[in-house]
Order: C-alpha cells, then sequence, then structure tokens
C-alpha cells in the first residue's frame, strides 16, 4: 500500500498535466507514492500523456479512463475507488491548486480523517474572474438553503480512505466533494476534519469546465438528490448503482 495516492481529475488537460504530473512528484519526493490520472472523456491527448507518464514511472501511475465525460463527481468517485494508497489526495490537473499545498496537508493529517484546503474570496479574485466568485457564492447559498449544517468547502481535500465510502456517493458533480464531508460528520464517530490555508493559482491553461449552465444545472440537481437520498435511505442505494458500475467499468479500462 502506498502512503498517499493523488487522483489528478483530467477532462482536455494535455496542456496542464504533465506539469501538473512533476509538481506531485516533486512535492511528494520521499513518500510512497501513487499517481492515479483519471481521464474523464477527454478529447485531446490526455489520454496518450498519462499513458506516456505511466511509462516513465512504472509502478506509481494508476490510470482510470471514463469512455466520455461524467462529470467531476463522477471522476472522484472512480479516483477513491481506483487508489491504494491509505491516504487519497483529489486534485484538479488545471494547475489551480499547487500539489505543494498538497503536501502540507498531508504533512498536517496527524489525528485528523480528512484535511482540506481552505482559500479566501479575496484569495480567488486575484486568481480568478469576479463572475465566478458571484457563481461560487450562489451556488454555495442555494447548498445551504437545503443543507444547512453542510461542512464548509472552497478549496481541495485528502481523505482517509478507510473512513470514505465512495461506493456510497450519489453526486455527479464537485458537490461530491461537500458530500464527503457531509456524510462524514454523521459517522460515529465523525469524520475528524484539519483546515489549512491554501492558495488558488490561475489555470496552467485551457478553461473552467464548472462555469456553464449544463454543470450549474448538475450541481442544483446533486444539492436536491442527497437530500432526498438522506429523508429515503433506499433511494441512497438505487442512485449510487448505476454511478458505481461506471466506476468499475473505467477502473477495468484503465
Amino acid at each position: 500500500m502506498s502512503d498517499v495516492s493523488i487522483v489528478l481529475l483530467a477532462c482536455n488537460e494535455a496542456e496542464c498535466l504533465e506539469q501538473v504530473f512533476e509538481e506531485v512528484v516533486s512535492a511528494f519526493a520521499g513518500t510512497a507514492l501513487e499517481i492515479v490520472v483519471v481521464d474523464d472523456g477527454s478529447t485531446d491527448a490526455t489520454g496518450r500523456l498519462a499513458a506516456d507518464m505511466a511509462a516513465r514511472h512504472p509502478g506509481t501511475v494508476t490510470i482510470a479512463t471514463h469512455e466520455r465525460n461524467f462529470g467531476m463527481g463522477q471522476a472522484i468517485r472512480t479516483g477513491l475507488l481506483a487508489a491504494g494508497g491509505r491516504w487519497v489526495g483529489i486534485l484538479p490537473a488545471d494547475g489551480q491548486f499547487a500539489p505543494a499545498d498538497m503536501r502540507r496537508m498531508y504533512d498536517s493529517r496527524e489525528g485528523a480523517d480528512a484535511v482540506v484546503g481552505r482559500v479566501t474570496s479575496v484569495e480567488r479574485l486575484h486568481s480568478d474572474n469576479l463572475f465566478r466568485v458571484l457563481l461560487s457564492w450562489g451556488l454555495r447559498s442555494f447548498i445551504r438553503l437545503f443543507h444547512p449544517n453542510m461542512p464548509r468547502f472552497n478549496g481541495v481535500m485528502l481523505v482517509d480512505r478507510i473512513r470514505v465510502k465512495a461506493d456510497v456517493l450519489v453526486c455527479g458533480s464537485f458537490m461530491a466533494h461537500f458530500e464527503i464531508l457531509d456524510r462524514g460528520r454523521r459517522l460515529r464517530p465523525p469524520l475528524a476534519v484539519n483546515a489549512l490555508a491554501i492558495t488558488v493559482r490561475p489555470r496552467l491553461a485551457g478553461h473552467s469546465k464548472v462555469a456553464n449552465p449544463r454543470t450549474i444545472l448538475t450541481v442544483a440537481k446533486d444539492v436536491v438528490r442527497l437530500r432526498l437520498s438522506y429523508l429515503i435511505p433506499p433511494l441512497n442505494t438505487a442512485w449510487a448503482r448505476p454511478l458505481n458500475q461506471r466506476s468499475a467499468q473505467a477502473m477495468g479500462r484503465g
């Protein structure tokens, strides 16, 4: 078992992937590292680059490939299920979050089941545009209408794979991050979470896959779906099953 698995979420990130990959390798030098590249239906050279990385770093890289784009939540689920490390860091491959900060989070894990990196709105404005910051604020306000006790999250996370059960997650969007923490607070004992201030950088290349009407609608559906899965537990299994099947198929092809 690796000490840590870093899951790189990649959809058409050929321009960014190699740089982020090398930053992860450098940041986690001295650890038993696994890098899981989740290729979420990329149509560019992301898959080929991931295969090249696996060839250059035998035994270090695991590749999970989705035949089409299923969204961030499904990519997170696939990465968690594919990871072999005790600790799993979830990191977008666009370079906005520095692997060095993920290493700081890993070094801050003592006494915790999860470590979350938090970014202030002022910090985000330095690297993003006002529209995306306002959009993020609006989505978080909507989430709290349905989930008043939802834990705060606005960065990246590192989790103890033993305590996080990926096969029960129902959210297919980035709402999956919130779901992991919210299900964790309902455990007995609750998930112990450490928080660490981190920075956010401009994307290395490409464009955001989040700030668009399709993603906003998916998040809205996930907010309602998660609430209903708590109120009607059988729905939890019914909704999660198709996503679990997709993950199994993806890992079989990786």
